[in-house]
């Protein structure tokens, strides 16, 4: 069973490269997303806490955001880590 931070920490670090090239492929199982990103990105990092009763919950999110098309439709890329 493979570490969660590993995959996480793997996952960040190639990160850059890909953007560089302006392409990003994603996939899970059989599936494959690939993603062509433009020159323009806003980045959006967001820490998020949820009090409960006895705990609380944290997130880390890493967002790249763009718009494609003379539409304006919004694609978005985004790494989660809790």
């Amino acid at each position: 069973m493979s570490n969660p931070h590993v995959e996480i920490f793997k996952l960040l670090w190639s990160a850059p490269d890909k953007l560089a090239q302006n392409e990003v492929t994603l996939r899970q199982g059989a599936n494959e997303l690939k993603l062509s990103i433009p020159n323009q990105v806003v980045l959006e990092i967001k820490v998020e806490e949820e009090a409960k009763q006895n705990s609380s919950k944290r997130s880390l999110e890493i967002e790249i955001e763009w718009t494609e098309g003379e539409a304006g439709k919004k694609a978005c890329l985004s790494a989660k880590a809790a």
